[in-house]
C-alpha cells in the first residue's frame, strides 16, 4: 500500500464497499433487464468500476486496480454488442461470473489492505474472460461491413461465445496526448495539473510526464504535459475545450480502437465538438454502431481556433457531501439531548418563578427567551437526528445478492421485488435490521418457495415471488415481506410444539390461529421437512424476534397453506426519542411507550373478577389479567384500599393485553432515550432511561419483555 495514502484508508474503504455493493445490485438488475434499459445500467457499471479502479490505484493496491480494470473491459465488451445479442447472452451463468469478479475484487482489496496472501483467482473468471473475448470478436465482425459470403464464413455464432478464445486485447481506446500551456500563464504547472485531473476523471491515465505529484509541486519542464491515457476521443475533446490557457495540443491513436475515432494525429483545439456530437447522435439514431464514428472532415473547423466548441467552464451544480463517523453523530446527539434536558429544567423553574412574581417583567422576558432557546435547540436536535438517517436501500444490496445466489443454488426461479427502499431509518435501527431481514428472506427462498416443477403442478407460475415493501407511518416504519410459496400450517406448528415439549396439548387447544403461527418464534421449532445449511433447525426465528424487539420493534406474521406467508415488522423511526406515558410507583417514575398503551382508566380492586387467584378486568367484552406494576418491579408503592379507584394502564405486549396498576399518572412526554450501561442493561424489562424536567431519571419499560419473563 502507498504509505502516503494510509491516512485516506478509512474514506477509501467506505467508498470501495459502497461501489462493490452497488456493482452487485447493478449486475442483478442487468440480469433481469430488457434491451431498452441496458444502456443506463452499463453507464453506471462503468462509472463504479472506474472509480473503484482509480481509488485502488491511488492507494497503491495494484492487484485490486488491475482486477477492476479487467472487469471494466468485460463490461465494455458487452456494451459493444447489439442489444438483442447482448440480451441473449446475459444468462445466469454469465452474471454468476461477473458477480464472482466483484467478490474477487473485494477479497483482493481486503488482502492488500491487511497485507495477507492474495486469494487465488476463481476458475469461473477465466471462463468469463473467454466468453467476453469472443463477444468482442463478434461485436467487431458484426459492426464491420463485409459481403454476405465473408459474413457467412467468418461471423461466429452465439454458441461460439462459450468456446475457448485467446485473452482479449485492450478494449478501451488508448491515445498519446501532448498539451502545451501558454507561456504567458502565471501558473503553468497549476494549469497542467487541472488538465491532468480533468482527464483522469474521464478514463485512465497510463503514464504522465511530469507526474501529478510533480505538477502539484510546481514542476512543468518546457511547459508541456505528455500523457498516455485510455478514454473516448469525444470526451477528451470536450475536456480540452473546457480548459483555459492552452497554447497547443496534439493527440494520436495508440491502438486500433483509438484509430477509428482519430485516424491521424490531430490538433484538438481545431476540433468542432458540436459537429462531432451531432455526428455521434445521428449515428446512434441510425443504430449503425455503438462505437464512436470515425472523425470526418466536417468535424474540423476550417477557421481553426475554438469557435463552435463547448462553452468554457460550463458545468452543473456540484452536490457537496461530507462523511462523518456514526460515533461522532451519536456523541453530538447525546450532547444535544443533555442540552435539551437542561433547557427544559430551566424553563420549568422559570415558569414556577414567573407565576410567583407575575409583576416582575424581567422574569417574564427570561421565560420568553428560554422558550425561544428551546425551539432553536429542538430544531438543531432534529437536524442531528436527520443526519443519522439512512435509506433502507443501504442494507438491501447484500440481501438481494444472497436471495439471488440461494435461489440459484436451490434450483428456484425467483422474482424478488423491493418497493419503498428509499424510506429513511436511524442508522442504529439499520445496523440491527440487516441480519433479521436476511434470515427471513433466506428462509422464504429455502423453505417457503417451491421448486418450479412443484409450483407448476399446483397451478402456480414457475417463478416464485418475494415482495418487500416499506413505508413510514407517523413515528414508525412498517416493513412487509411476503411470498407466494407453500405457507405455514398453524395445526402443524401446534403438533411440532407438542412433540418437542414446548407446549402441552391442552394449551394448544386454547391458542388462536395467530398465536399458533407465532409458535415459530420458539427456540428449536421449525416446520421444515429437511434441514439445510440455511434453515430448518429452529434456531433462527427466535433470534430474529429478539433482535427486532431489542430496538423497540415488533414482528408478526400471517400465513395460509399453499398461498404464502407475510411477515410484518414495525420499527421505530429512531431509537433516540421515545414518546412515553410516565407513571409513578411510590417515589419512583417509570415510562411506558405510548404505542404499547391501549387504554387508561380508573378501577377499584373490588370490581375485579377473580379466577384461580388471578384478578381480571372486564374491558371491551374481554377479560384482561391485572398485575400490580410495583410488585412486578419490586418497587414500594402507596397503600390502596380495595374500594378506592386506582389508575390502570392497559398495555399490548404484542400477543395479548394486560392491565397494570400504578399509583399515579404523571403525563405524556417526548423524551430523549439513553441506552443503559452495565449492569442495568442486564435487566430485560428496561429499554433505556431518560431525564425528566425535574432532573430525576426515569426508566422506560419494555412491555413485551416485562411479560415474557
Amino acid at each position: 500500500m502507498n504509505p502516503e495514502a494510509i491516512k485516506y484508508l478509512g474514506v477509501f474503504t467506505t467508498e470501495a464497499q459502497e461501489h462493490l455493493d452497488r456493482l452487485n445490485d447493478l449486475l442483478i438488475r442487468l440480469e433481469k433487464s430488457q434491451a431498452e434499459s441496458l444502456g443506463s445500467i452499463h453507464e453506471e457499471l462503468m462509472r463504479r468500476a472506474h472509480s473503484l479502479k482509480g481509488g485502488a490505484a491511488m492507494m497503491g493496491l495494484t492487484a485490486s486496480a488491475q482486477m477492476a480494470h479487467r472487469f471494466e473491459d468485460w463490461i465494455i465488451a458487452l456494451r459493444g454488442l447489439p442489444d438483442e445479442i447482448e440480451s441473449s447472452l446475459l444468462s445466469a451463468k454469465l452474471v454468476d461470473g461477473l458477480l464472482t469478479a466483484v467478490d474477487h475484487i473485494g477479497q483482493l482489496l481486503q488482502a492488500e489492505i491487511d497485507e495477507t496472501p492474495q486469494p487465488e483467482r476463481p476458475p469461473l473468471l477465466e471462463r468469463i474472460a473467454r466468453q467476453v473475448s469472443s463477444a468482442q470478436l463478434l461485436a467487431e465482425r458484426l459492426t464491420t461491413p463485409k459481403n454476405s459470403e465473408e459474413v457467412a464464413t467468418e461471423s461466429p455464432s452465439l454458441a461460439a461465445l462459450h468456446e475457448e478464445a485467446s485473452p482479449p486485447p485492450p478494449l478501451t481506446p488508448r491515445f498519446r496526448l501532448s498539451l502545451t500551456i501558454e507561456p504567458s500563464s502565471p501558473m503553468p504547472a497549476l494549469r497542467a495539473f487541472l488538465a491532468h485531473k480533468k482527464l483522469d476523471a474521464l478514463g485512465t491515465i497510463l503514464s504522465s510526464r511530469p507526474s501529478a505529484d510533480e505538477l502539484r509541486s510546481g514542476k512543468l519542464p518546457g511547459g508541456t504535459l505528455e500523457l498516455e491515457l485510455s478514454a473516448d476521443f469525444i470526451d477528451i475533446a470536450r475536456a480540452i475545450h473546457s480548459l483555459t490557457e492552452i497554447a497547443q495540443t496534439e493527440i494520436a491513436a495508440l491502438d486500433r480502437n483509438a484509430a477509428e475515432s482519430c485516424p491521424a494525429p490531430r490538433d484538438l483545439l481545431a476540433v468542432n465538438v458540436d459537429a462531432l456530437v451531432a455526428e455521434v447522435a445521428a449515428a446512434k439514431n441510425a443504430q449503425t454502431s455503438k462505437k464512436p464514428p470515425t472523425l470526418s472532415p466536417a468535424a474540423i473547423d476550417s477557421r481553426g481556433g475554438k469557435e463552435g466548441g463547448v462553452i468554457r467552464g460550463e458545468r452543473g451544480e456540484i452536490s457537496r457531501t461530507l462523511r462523518v463517523k456514526a460515533e461522532l453523530l451519536d456523541t453530538v446527539l447525546d450532547s444535544m439531548g443533555d442540552f435539551l434536558i437542561s433547557i427544559a429544567r430551566m424553563r420549568s423553574l422559570a415558569a414556577q418563578t414567573a407565576k410567583a412574581h407575575t409583576d416582575d417583567r424581567r422574569l417574564l422576558q427570561m421565560f420568553e427567551g428560554l422558550d425561544a432557546l428551546h425551539i432553536d435547540a429542538r430544531t438543531l436536535h432534529n437536524q442531528v437526528l436527520s443526519a443519522r438517517l439512512m435509506p433502507l436501500a443501504s442494507i438491501m444490496g447484500p440481501i438481494t445478492r444472497a436471495a439471488r445466489d440461494l435461489a440459484r443454488t436451490r434450483g428456484r426461479e425467483l422474482d424478488f421485488s423491493i418497493n419503498g427502499d428509499e424510506v429513511m431509518l436511524d442508522h442504529a435501527v439499520l445496523e440491527v435490521l440487516g441480519a433479521p431481514l436476511l434470515h427471513i428472506i433466506r428462509n422464504a427462498v429455502d423453505h417457503g418457495l417451491e421448486s418450479p416443477d412443484e409450483r407448476a403442478s399446483t397451478g402456480k407460475s414457475r417463478t416464485g415471488h418475494i415482495w418487500l415493501t416499506a413505508r413510514r407511518e407517523q413515528a414508525h416504519i412498517l416493513l412487509r415481506i411476503a411470498d407466494d410459496g407453500r405457507g405455514m400450517s398453524a395445526q402443524k406448528l401446534k403438533e411440532k410444539a407438542i412433540a418437542r415439549g414446548l407446549i402441552s396439548k391442552s394449551q394448544s387447544e386454547t391458542l388462536s390461529e395467530r398465536a399458533a403461527l407465532r409458535l415459530c418464534f420458539l427456540h428449536g421449532l421449525s416446520t421444515a421437512e429437511t434441514v439445510s445449511d440455511i434453515s430448518g433447525r429452529g434456531v433462527g426465528m427466535d433470534v430474529v424476534r429478539r433482535a427486532i424487539e431489542g430496538i423497540g420493534g415488533h414482528i408478526d406474521l400471517a400465513s395460509r397453506p399453499n398461498q404464502g406467508t407475510t411477515w410484518t415488522i414495525t420499527l421505530p423511526y429512531t431509537v433516540a426519542i421515545v414518546q412515553a406515558l410516565f407513571v409513578r410507583l411510590g417515589e419512583t417514575a417509570f415510562g411506558i411507550p405510548t404505542p404499547r398503551i391501549a387504554h387508561v382508566d380508573m378501577a377499584a380492586a373490588d370490581t375485579f373478577i377473580d379466577s384461580h387467584g388471578q384478578p381480571y378486568l372486564s374491558w371491551r367484552g374481554t377479560l384482561v389479567p391485572v398485575f400490580d406494576l410495583g410488585a412486578m418491579l419490586r418497587v414500594d408503592t402507596d397503600f390502596w384500599p380495595s374500594n378506592r379507584p386506582r389508575p390502570v394502564v392497559i398495555v399490548d405486549s404484542g400477543e395479548r393485553q394486560f392491565a397494570l396498576l400504578v399509583d399515579a399518572l404523571i403525563g405524556t412526554q417526548r423524551s430523549i432515550l439513553r441506552l443503559l450501561k452495565p449492569p442495568l442493561n442486564l435487566i430485560g424489562c428496561l429499554t433505556g432511561v431518560t431525564i425528566r424536567t425535574s432532573g430525576l431519571p426515569a426508566f422506560i419499560l419494555d412491555v413485551r419483555r416485562l411479560f415474557s419473563r
